[in-house]
This record gives structure tokens, sequence and C-alpha cells, in this order.
């Protein structure tokens, strides 16, 4: 009888260990899968605001600085957005 009662009690615990473990899984699968949503969202994103400035950066060439009048100025491939920067370089007199 002793022997019964605790395998009966074996089966039962390793049902609930079995089911703990199935309930954990299908949690993990869960979360992994919400973090790749997630990630792609992020990648698709970038990629959105990449194609989004594109053509909106500095150029390589065409940006100056004129030492006389302290202006710096950042050409952009898209001349809507030159960027002018006014330095003030006086230092006063010697």
């Amino acid at each position: 009888e002793a022997t019964n009662n605790e395998a009966k009690e074996r089966n039962e615990v390793d049902a609930q260990l079995w089911a703990a473990l199935s309930a954990e899984t299908v949690d993990r699968v869960n979360v992994d899968q919400e973090i790749w949503k997630s990630l792609n969202a992020a990648i698709e994103r970038s990629v959105t605001t990449d194609e989004y400035i594109n053509g909106r950066l500095i150029s390589q060439s065409g940006s100056t600085y004129n030492c006389s009048d302290g202006v710096l100025t950042l050409v952009t491939d898209d001349p809507k957005n030159t960027i002018i920067i006014d330095f003030d370089s006086n230092y006063g007199t010697f």
C-alpha cells in the first residue's frame, strides 16, 4: 500500500513538474517572440530614418570656414539644410 501511494505521489509530482516546465517554455517562447518583434521594429525604424536623412547629411565637399568673419558653413546635400555657425573670434586688442 505504501509503495503504491509513493508511486502515485511521484507520478503526481512528475505531472506537476512537467506542467510547470511546459508553461515556462511557452512563456519563454512568447517573450522571445516579443523581443524579436521589438528588434525588427527597431531595425525597420532605423532603416526608415536612414532613408529619410539620406541626402540631408553634411557634404564631404563645399563646407567652408571664413577666418576673417568667423563663419563656418556646413554644406549639406540638400541646400535647404545648410548649417551656418558664426564664431565670435574677437579676442580683444593686444
